[in-house]
């Protein structure tokens, strides 16, 4: 018996369907999002296609992908047809404004420069009312002024990871309203913002 949270994926050559698991990053970033039947949804980096392929099930919706691994895209599109995947470069969107209700993103990023550019291609394809949710790796501002301080031995992308002000500033100077911080692990965070509806 499947649970609510299991996933029938299509691998290729296989006669009957195999079940998948969603990660507790994708049962994280599901719980908050708002997806109605035929909506048009994004997920960057698509990873497996995992999540894309339970919310097309779930919700009937029209699933797309992006990666910068071409290695990935490919097994991506071959165990599940259905999603639209492209090959993109980092923090690009090779869509169209306004073409989405719902983003979600799990990019690493390293530093705030990084996060402002996917900000604010994920405000350019969401459509009014739009949803964008993103995962990002963060640590505490008294966690951030430790590392400054040791040695310069320090990995550069330890040192720039975003606190939780830093990410929410950024969201909102890329025009996102309503953003909200969710903790997930002491160093994982979900950011969720909405797109403003256009006033009629």
């Amino acid at each position: 018996m499947l649970n609510k949270t299991d996933v029938l994926v299509k691998k290729p050559g296989w006669l009957s369907p195999t079940r998948d698991r969603l990660s507790a990053k994708d049962k994280n970033m599901l719980r908050l999002a708002v997806i109605n039947e035929d909506d048009n949804v994004l997920q960057i980096p698509c990873e497996n296609g995992t999540l894309l392929t339970h919310i097309a099930g779930k919700y009937r919706c029209r699933i797309n992908g992006a990666t910068n691994d071409y290695n990935q895209m490919r097994s991506t599109h071959a165990m599940n047809p259905d999603i639209n995947i492209v090959y993109c470069g980092r923090n690009e969107i090779p869509w169209r404004d306004n073409s989405f209700s719902v983003l979600f993103s799990g990019l690493p990023f390293t530093d705030i420069t990084d996060a402002a550019k996917l900000f604010n291609e994920a405000m350019r394809v969401l459509k009014a009312g739009g949803q964008f949710i993103c995962l990002l790796p963060v640590k505490p501002a008294l966690y951030k002024q430790a590392i400054y301080s040791t040695p310069n031995n320090v990995s550069m992308a330890v040192r720039t990871l975003l606190t939780r002000h830093e990410a929410m500033a950024a969201m909102s100077e890329a025009g996102f309203q309503s953003v909200s911080w969710h903790m997930r692990g002491l160093f994982n965070a979900i950011t969720v913002g909405w797109k403003k509806v256009l006033e009629s």
